[in-house]
């Protein structure tokens, strides 16, 4: 459980003074373990219903700080991964050994590198 990787949840905000342009500032809110999940048929065309492409659902520990707006970066043990997600959707659940945790419905954010937001 929780073996597929690290996710860093960051929370956009403005770091420009008054007055001037916005500058996208991200700030870390959570960093923890997570599991990939499988995104169903039903889930996926429900997204695209909603102009969503689902890439991913990611499992993490019981979190009810997490935000629709945060976006996440995933660090699989498997493969580099150097895309930001959004988060789409949150579900707070039992798993099968009925522990609590949190299901991150995340959905590729485009234009924006992972190293944009790590850097930053």
């Amino acid at each position: 459980m929780f073996d597929s990787g690290t996710i860093k949840l960051y929370r956009k905000g403005n770091s420009a003074s008054a007055g001037l342009m916005p500058v996208d500032a991200y700030t870390l809110q959570v960093e923890c373990c997570y599991e990939e999940r499988t995104v169903g048929v039903t889930r996926y065309a429900v997204g695209l219903q909603n102009d969503a492409r689902i890439e991913m659902i990611a499992r993490v520990p019981q979190n009810y700080e997490i935000k629709v707006d945060d976006v996440a970066v995933l660090f699989p043990y498997s493969h580099i991964d150097s895309s930001v997600y959004q988060i789409y959707q949150i579900q707070q659940l039992k798993n099968e050994d009925d522990l609590p945790c949190t299901d991150i419905t995340l959905v590729r954010y485009e234009g924006i590198d992972a190293g944009e937001i790590i850097n930053n």
